[in-house]
């Protein structure tokens, strides 16, 4: 019912470096919500994540698919930038805080926002940005809110996909060999 656990996620490599911005500004509004980062093997900026996380940040280093599913299950909300993992935390119901990194994020992001999956903070380099995650946030703090976007996610992401294609796949190779 209410917000304890926030996993921040930016990819493999954090390449705009919104981690520990990311993390000082959840820890300046909402100084006992717990933060579970995770941090990808291409990070540059681990020692500045690992300045700023105070006791309640839990850094998770180079995890595998299981333990960021893990993450996922146990966190009341992400803030994360676009990609592949906007798919992963709709199909396990996050409600999600999405940033843009570069430009083929963008169709992703405003795509999911129009859903009502998750909400789009805006481009990492705007001067609202901060502002944005935090209203965001503050949004988010409604129980019923989070409920309902987690189940437009789940909704759009059935997690048949691979299922979906090795069939295709069979069916299109049966009907050409025939």
């Amino acid at each position: 019912k209410v917000v304890k656990n926030v996993m921040i996620t930016f990819g493999g490599g954090d390449i705009r470096n919104m981690t520990p911005k990311i993390m000082l500004y959840i820890k300046e509004y909402y100084p006992n919500i717990n933060l579970n980062v995770i941090i990808g093997k291409s990070y540059t900026n681990i020692k500045e994540i690992e300045r700023v996380a105070s006791p309640n940040t839990n850094l998770i280093y180079f995890p595998d698919a299981t333990k960021i599913k893990n993450i996922m299950v146990k966190s009341d909300i992400a803030v994360a930038s676009g990609g592949i993992t906007l798919y992963e935390l709709a199909r396990v119901g996050l409600p999600t805080i999405a940033i843009i990194l570069i430009d083929n994020q963008i169709e992703d992001i405003e795509g999911w926002s129009n859903s009502g999956f998750l909400f789009n903070a805006g481009w990492w380099d705007s001067s609202i940005i901060k502002e944005n995650i935090i209203n965001h946030m503050h949004r988010l703090e409604e129980c019923s809110l989070r409920e309902k976007m987690g189940e437009i996610g789940q909704g759009l992401v059935d997690g048949n996909g691979a299922n979906r294609i090795v069939d295709f796949t069979l069916k299109r190779f049966y009907e050409n060999s025939i």
